[in-house]
């Protein structure tokens, strides 16, 4: 079974209330909102999951299914409102966002033989467990994103093999264990953006099996590697977002159908084996002026370039026909924005790009 973490715990017993209150207040003065809705929710006081009356109404909630979707939103449930089996086998679309839903789903979406979107993000959910998405074998959308995640088991989304978009961004996910996607072979946008994903966070067959995946977000991570095989037999794949991580080197042999590429705010040295009409996004970014990043360079040069590498010609870097392709450490490239500049090493050092390229410094052996 999985632990309840939430620093928010909605089920608070009444002698914590001031207490949790207090924490509430205090954390409100940064995020207002969001606050409020936890606010709300602690001081709430419920008996029981209230049930739905014949026309599918739920009194206490106000909660309303119509044309075959039933709405909650912001309504500060804790746990699942019920719905009469003749409503559930129905509802097309569920929508529970903006609660304090922080119980296991397990069971609750037997009969929703229909359902077809489920909307689940902005809540305290803080672990998917095997079989919870049973009975909702027909999901096409599910959004758990903005909740407290740091647990997927396996085969949470085993019978999913429907699926198109999942999104699990702004969670705190730092694992996920291989196979999870193994039968989710129609997803087509996965959305793992600003949780605590690190390198072996990433199983190297991960996603293996999501042949039709057009787009993975993967930005503000704590990734310092990608392998070059990790998209390897995804030949939809068109765009990967992997900016604000930590990645060092990106070698993109293996992904040859992939056109925008962003790699934005990450401490980068090279970026090899970019593929035919990629578009590439490496503003604030350091390259090394070498012949294995021949075309990164150019990619991310822009109209504007100020330069001191020594074979930039007519806005262009040209690898000289007598020069190995070994690391040289002599030049190094900076995109920024629309504006590109080559530095030599010793420009490391100085006090106007010292805050951004400390780190690169070190990688060097310049400091």
């Amino acid at each position: 079974m999985c632990q309840i973490m939430g620093i928010f715990r909605c089920g608070a017993g009444k002698q914590n209330v001031l207490r949790e209150r207090k924490r509430v207040v205090h954390h409100c003065a940064a995020v207002k909102s969001r606050c409020l809705r936890h606010l709300l929710c602690i001081t709430f006081v419920m008996g029981i999951i209230p049930h739905a009356d014949s026309s599918g109404t739920n009194s206490e909630h106000n909660c309303r299914v119509e044309n075959e979707k039933f709405r909650c939103n912001n309504r500060n449930l804790r746990q699942f409102p019920l719905l009469p089996s003749t409503s559930a086998r129905s509802i097309t679309e569920l929508a529970l966002s903006n609660n304090c839903i922080n119980h296991t789903l397990n069971g609750y979406f037997v009969g929703f033989d229909n359902l077809k979107i489920l909307f689940l993000q902005h809540n305290e959910l803080t672990c998917i467990e095997n079989g919870t998405f049973l009975g909702a074998s027909n999901l096409t959308i599910l959004d758990m994103s903005f909740n407290r995640l740091f647990a997927i088991q396996v085969d949470a989304f085993k019978n999913l093999s429907k699926l198109t978009n999942l999104h699990l961004e702004k969670n705190l996910l730092e694992y996920l264990p291989d196979g999870i996607f193994s039968t989710m072979e129609n997803v087509k946008h996965l959305r793992l953006q600003s949780n605590r994903l690190h390198d072996r966070s990433l199983p190297m067959g991960l996603l293996k099996n999501l042949i039709f995946l057009v787009s993975i977000d993967m930005s503000r991570n704590r990734l310092t590697t990608i392998p070059s095989d990790f998209f390897k037999g995804l030949g939809n794949l068109v765009k990967v977002n992997l900016r604000d991580n930590m990645l060092t080197a990106v070698n993109m042999q293996h992904w040859p159908s992939v056109t925008h590429v962003i790699l934005k705010y990450n401490p980068l040295i090279n970026i090899t084996n970019v593929p035919n009409d990629t578009r590439l996004r490496a503003d604030y970014t350091y390259i090394l002026c070498t012949c294995e990043n021949e075309k990164a360079l150019n990619l991310i040069m822009g109209d504007t370039v100020h330069s001191h590498c020594p074979n930039f010609r007519n806005d262009s870097f040209t690898c000289p026909a007598d020069s190995s392709n070994s690391p040289s450490h002599d030049r190094i490239a900076r995109s920024s924005g629309l504006i590109s500049s080559c530095w030599s090493p010793t420009l490391c050092l100085s006090t106007v790009i010292l805050t951004c390229t400390i780190k690169l410094c070190h990688i060097l052996g310049l400091l």
